[in-house]
């Protein structure tokens, strides 16, 4: 997950962590730290905030999609611009989150997208962690 807000990164972190059962879930802070990590490990979801420092509009996207083409990018923003969510999404983000959502919400996106990549474990994962966060981020 690359984001730039501690909060939202550590409440992400853990709603993703809860959800997505046996997942190794890495953090950056930004997207050049985003873009050393996934080329450590092999990343089959990313959680990706358009907001980063350095990064205009959908930059971060579209320099993670060049540099892991397999990987499922789901964005995350506070920024509902119908223009920007229907850009990210034809540049290739596999869902667009906002930042307001309710923990459900998110959650059941990160498991729809893990289950594109790995059909089995995630679909398991209990219904009851999605609020355990709260309702909302």
């Amino acid at each position: 997950m690359v984001e730039d807000q501690a909060v939202a990164r550590e409440v992400l972190a853990a709603l993703a962590a809860s959800v997505l059962e046996g997942a190794e879930v890495h953090v950056a802070n930004d997207l050049e730290a985003g873009l050393a990590a996934a080329s450590r490990t092999a990343m089959d979801v990313v959680l990706l905030d358009l907001g980063l420092p350095g990064c205009e509009g959908i930059e971060s996207l579209l320099r993670f999609r060049q540099a892991f083409p397999r990987a499922r990018l789901v964005v995350v923003s506070s920024n509902d611009d119908e223009d920007l969510v229907a850009e990210a999404l034809d540049a290739g983000a596999s869902s667009y989150l906002l930042k307001s959502e309710k923990a459900a919400v998110i959650a059941a996106v990160l498991r729809r997208v893990a289950d594109e990549v790995a059909p089995a474990p995630y679909a398991a994962a209990s219904p009851s962690a999605d609020t355990s966060l709260g309702d909302e981020l």
